[in-house]
């Protein structure tokens, strides 16, 4: 079984890990940071919920993420997102301050 922090782990020694994301996974995984449950992202982007269950699965694959809880899962994508955006966003302020 593989424990939470262990997929951090390793997803952390892979650099840029969530551009292997389409546009639109990277999207759905964006409206899970900010806490929509699968109805309301398939609401949102007007696709069906089914569709959005697919993205999901699809951004797990990508994401190396494959823990026995599904919630567990989706937390632990969160925390890539975030953790992911955070870096992009610091780097962002040093290219910025270095210019």
């Amino acid at each position: 079984m593989t424990t939470g922090m262990a997929v951090l782990k390793e997803t952390a020694r892979t650099p840029y890990t969530l551009e292997r994301l389409s546009p639109q996974e990277l999207h759905v995984l964006e409206l899970m940071a900010e806490a929509y449950d699968n109805t309301a992202i398939a609401s949102l982007l007007f696709i069906q919920t089914r569709t959005v269950e697919s993205h999901i699965t699809s951004l797990f694959a990508k994401l190396g993420v494959h823990l026995e809880d599904d919630r567990h899962s989706r937390v632990l994508a969160v925390v890539l997102y975030l953790t992911w955006k955070a870096g992009a966003e610091t780097n962002m302020v040093l290219d910025s301050a270095a210019a």
